[in-house]
């Protein structure tokens, strides 16, 4: 099976760099989400998307929509770490500091992509959109844009022993594999992924903690509807075929599996990992 196809931030020129530019704008993070990375592979989709949803990402509407539905309490910790499990791992003070902020960053996006998602699907799926006067939203206040993180590792970069770890986060978007952006990066500390893959692994397989996970994304996703009431939607035209807007759609619900665990799981390696004094 193939692995997803997606315009890397390094690749992206013309309108699609200008969006990319943008989308890290908006999300007050320093990368590109690997939806975004993939809508861009359909000519014409990406700049459709942001024609409809950029104003009202711009405006802080759907990134505070998105964060003030998220709810991770009923998700069990996992086993926390002491400095001197940090130091037995090979992770340095300098380490988890930027550990912390590549787990910050996917807290503060997934919500957000699930939002957006949710309007996508009702975009791509709605017969006939009611038209609604649009608002013009007063700016929402955001926060400060995060660190820069470490870059994805691509799959060619990787060993076996890393790959190994990864695929117990594997899964399959639009046909293709799919690894969670979060764990290509923490892949850069082998011995830390191990003890992500060890924690992690068996919630995936489990159907509670991923029922509970449905349960967080099923709430952010809905909140969509309060965007779409906002949404100027009239004389738009989808630039996809009936083929492509199927595996959009299969991305799509791929996202809404896997972005609430980005929410919960990074929530839960913050929570796991301690102050380091240097």
């Amino acid at each position: 099976m193939p692995r997803m196809r997606e315009i890397l931030e390094g690749d992206a020129v013309g309108s699609v760099a200008l969006i990319y530019n943008e989308i890290r704008d908006c999300y007050r993070a320093p990368y590109v989400s690997s939806l975004f990375r993939h809508l861009a592979t359909y000519p014409g989709l990406l700049e459709w998307m942001w024609k409809l949803l950029g104003p009202h990402l711009k405006s802080g509407r759907i990134q505070v929509t998105g964060w003030s539905q998220v709810d991770v309490s009923k998700l069990e910790p996992i086993k926390g770490l002491t400095q001197r499990d940090l130091i037995n791992l090979g992770i340095n003070y300098e380490q988890v500091t930027v550990i912390k902020n590549v787990c910050e960053t996917f807290v503060r996006v997934s919500p957000i992509n699930l939002v957006v998602s949710g309007c996508l699907q009702k975009l791509m799926t709605q017969k006939k959109l009611v038209q609604k006067s649009e608002e013009i939203a007063q700016p929402f206040t955001l926060p400060e844009p995060l660190l820069e993180m470490p870059s994805m590792l691509s799959w060619a970069e990787l060993s076996y022993e890393q790959k190994n770890l990864l695929n117990c986060f594997e899964t399959v978007l639009a046909g293709e594999k799919f690894v969670p952006g979060i764990y290509l990066i923490l892949a850069r500390w082998p011995t830390f992924l191990g003890y992500v893959a060890e924690q992690l692994g068996p919630k995936l397989k489990n159907e509670k903690v991923l029922r509970r996970c449905e349960i967080i994304a099923d709430k952010i996703f809905d909140s969509s509807e309060e965007i779409m009431e906002h949404i100027e939607t009239s004389n738009h035209v989808l630039p996809v075929d009936n083929s492509q807007k199927t595996n959009i759609l299969s991305a799509i619900s791929t996202y809404r599996q896997t972005s609430p665990q980005m929410v919960g799981f990074g929530s839960l390696l913050l929570s796991a990992l301690p102050s380091f004094k240097n």
